[in-house]
């Protein structure tokens, strides 16, 4: 079967993917058809099976050219990676995952799970969120002095009493006008989504510094894309509410979009994993500190339309919020602002250790030099001390693949700003 034909044929069976990216994936699979409808299928539900996906002439009889094509070979997926390490010739190369056990193989810090809610609870989300439209607003902040928006808007939902400390700790100058309490039906989504996380949560051993209880989530960080010209660009979740090794849950309603990940440091390639609607990601403890992430605005990162939004992604990130960090949370020894959460990356020597760093700067575009190591060592007790001066009593956390940083032994203080 020629190319083109390959594509009429999953074309009739997935018309909401564009061609391009129908191409893309008979690419990644050597020229399959039949292995490529098992991939869209997983993602966009059973397709009717059609005689031509076989290979075989009406007779039965199989043609010269029904062979499947000869296209470029992408890389295997077939043994688990633990290192992300690659050489420089690789680096910062996109490649796409596109199924659970590529996802989760080429990532171990993220778990993926497709068609995730019952199909009526996540139409009936979807069609509240974008109802909701108005209550999403314009992140508002101050970079090198000059007030900047971001290109999609957001919302906040609190479980109960919306808190006096918000969203990330006020860093934004219009957090209160983002928060609303939780629905109904996000409350639902959530109980099935905290069963979910528990479960994953309960075959691995928990580091010290992560939530020793049952994870419950707090808040939602709604995040609405109107289009495909809305985007979110590279970062790492503060952790300044959710404190070090958290767990985020990301359920996508809507379009599909493609979301990228790649390594903080170090030569990385640079994964595109599509979200398709009711599809649910966990970033895993370690993912914010090992990771940065995107929903990107290129030409192709719009891959599949939605029957009721159209264009629009509503994105829900579940979080958990750690009460006694909040509380103390230390103020900036300069000019008194709040302070924010961090950890350093780039060098190897000082990868690892966390740091506060003040935020006064998202608020009044005034940028202020106050710096704190932090002493997360007592973090579950009510009243503690969590930052220090002392390089030697900072909380460090190392990924138990970052070999380099684990034999680098000369720490230097330009790194606290990377």
């Amino acid at each position: 079967m020629e190319t083109e034909q390959q594509l009429d044929t999953l074309q009739s069976q997935f018309p909401e993917v564009d061609k391009d990216v129908l191409l893309e994936l008979l690419i990644t699979f050597d020229g399959s058809v039949e292995q490529t409808k098992l991939m869209l299928e997983e993602q966009f539900g059973p397709r009717e099976i059609k005689p031509e996906i076989k290979g075989k002439s009406p007779t039965g009889k199989r043609k010269a050219n029904d062979e499947p094509c000869v296209l470029t070979k992408k890389k295997a997926f077939s043994q688990r990676q633990t290192s992300f390490k690659v050489s420089k010739a690789s680096a910062n190369i996109s490649t796409t995952l596109y199924d659970k056990e590529q996802i989760e193989t080429m990532v171990p810090y993220l778990r993926f799970y497709p068609n995730f809610l019952p199909e009526s609870l996540a139409d009936d989300l979807l069609d509240e969120l974008l109802s909701k439209r108005a209550k999403f607003k314009d992140k508002m902040f101050h970079i090198a002095g000059n007030e900047c928006h971001s290109n999609h808007q957001s919302t906040v939902f609190y479980d109960g009493d919306i808190p006096e400390q918000r969203y990330d700790n006020g860093l934004y100058r219009n957090s209160k006008c983002m928060a609303q309490s939780f629905t109904g039906n996000i409350r639902t989504a959530k109980f099935l989504i905290e069963d979910q996380a528990n479960e994953v949560l309960a075959t691995t051993k928990r580091h010290p510094l992560q939530v020793q209880s049952e994870w419950r989530a707090s808040m939602c960080v709604g995040n609405y894309f109107h289009t495909n010209k809305n985007n979110l660009d590279w970062h790492s979740d503060r952790l300044t509410t959710i404190g070090p090794l958290p767990l985020i849950c990301s359920l996508t309603l809507g379009a599909t979009r493609i979301f990228r990940i790649r390594k903080q440091y170090g030569e990385s390639p640079i994964y595109n994993i599509p979200l398709p609607h009711n599809s649910l990601l966990l970033m895993l403890p370690g993912t914010q500190e090992e990771f940065k992430h995107c929903v990107p605005s290129l030409a192709n990162s719009l891959l599949a339309k939605h029957p009721r939004a159209n264009e629009t992604r509503i994105n829900l990130t579940l979080r958990m919020s750690r009460p006694h960090l909040l509380s103390n949370t230390p103020s900036c020894p300069v000019c008194r602002s709040a302070m924010t959460l961090r950890r350093m990356y780039k060098k190897p020597a000082s990868r690892g250790y966390y740091f506060w760093l003040c935020d006064g700067g998202y608020r009044s575009g005034k940028e202020c030099p106050g710096f704190y190591f932090a002493d997360l060592s007592q973090i579950e007790k009510p009243r503690a001390k969590l930052y220090t001066r002392d390089v030697k009593q900072a909380t460090r956390w190392l990924a138990e693949d970052d070999h380099e940083a684990r034999i680098a032994t000369e720490f230097h203080m330009e790194d606290v700003k990377d």
